[in-house]
């Protein structure tokens, strides 16, 4: 999933993007609510920080490309 999360990055370069790996960050996991068997996980954040979306596992390019322009001004 990262190497297409990556191509995104390149083709939408407003995005800002962070990541974390599960297995090193238990506290936010805890706190995001995710689960070992939902990763990946891909959560869209508003500049508030508050949650705006959420998807998990396995997801096509087009699906996380329609939630990126859901979300962000062109």
């Amino acid at each position: 999933m990262r190497p297409r999360w990556k191509e995104l990055e390149a083709q939408n370069p407003e995005l800002k993007t962070e990541y974390y790996e599960y297995d090193d960050n238990p506290e936010l996991m805890q706190k995001l609510k995710i689960s070992e068997e939902l990763v990946p996980v891909f959560i869209f954040m508003g500049n508030d920080g508050k949650e705006l979306d959420r998807v998990a596992g396995e997801v096509d390019k087009d699906k996380l490309q329609s939630l990126i322009d859901k979300y962000i001004s062109k």
